[in-house]
């Protein structure tokens, strides 16, 4: 299993798996001029048995633009190649709480 951490606005698996200060998820993208994706060297494993993980790294200027580059899909089809299950984990969707209807 890969857990994506998507959120790079404010990166948190990182911190949780005490991968804070590893290249990850923006880096590949920053970093992705030739139109190929290796995901060996931004992945790590963690503690936990069958988990892998890839997080945000180094915060982009434009981060909504890289989210919505080609590049991210490359590597979410990279990694779908590579793992059996792909969890990304994002930013909220809402900024404001939901009230019940």
């Amino acid at each position: 299993m890969l857990l994506i951490d998507g959120d790079l606005r404010r990166p948190r698996l990182g911190k949780l798996f005490g991968l804070q200060f590893a290249t990850g998820l923006s880096d590949a993208l920053l970093a992705e001029d030739n139109g190929t994706i290796t995901l060996d060297s931004v992945v790590r494993p963690s503690t936990v048995p069958g988990l892998h993980v890839l997080p945000g790294g180094s915060e982009p200027a434009n981060i909504s633009k890289l989210l919505h580059s080609a590049h991210l899909d490359s590597l979410i089809e990279l990694a779908r190649s590579q793992y059996d299950f792909v969890l990304i984990d994002s930013p909220p969707m809402m900024a404001w709480p939901m009230r019940a209807f």
